[in-house]
């Protein structure tokens, strides 16, 4: 499974807007994800959480306005990307990944970390907010 993504969710204020500096991490990584994307379509899966859907619909918007390659559309949530769930399994991706489409799963640092320890990686990535991993590159967010 190469097709997807996990992303943490950005940094959120007390009424639910991005903070100004994750907003700037947010629009880095986005630019990055599009370099390593390349020309696809992108569907958003993000969890039930108010940051979580915010960073769907943040990220896709810039991703949208920056990218030549790739464009995103917010699907909506999936509970399994709630956040201490721990729903972050291969089972659950392969049921959202499409051949003709790229998953970003917005997701939280209990539910990424875990999945990470369940696969055996061990590359260093900090599960900071708006870090991205995927099977085929990974880009530190905060």
């Amino acid at each position: 499974m190469k097709d997807f993504a996990l992303m943490r969710h950005a940094e959120t204020d007390g009424n639910g807007k991005i903070t100004k500096e994750s907003l700037e991490v947010l629009i880095r990584v986005a630019s990055k994800f599009s370099d390593e994307v390349g020309v696809c379509d992108v569907k958003i899966y993000h969890s039930p959480t108010t940051r979580a859907r915010v960073t769907a619909h943040t990220f896709a918007k810039h991703l949208n306005r920056i990218s030549t390659n790739a464009s995103a559309e917010v699907i909506g949530k999936l509970q399994w990307l709630d956040c201490e769930s721990f729903g972050v399994r291969d089972a659950n991706i392969a049921r959202v990944l499409h051949p003709d489409s790229f998953a970003l799963l917005i997701s939280h640092q209990p539910d990424m970390g875990n999945y990470l320890v369940g696969i055996g990686y061990t590359g260093g990535l900090r599960l900071t907010n708006c870090s991205v991993y995927s099977p085929g590159f990974v880009i530190s967010g905060h």
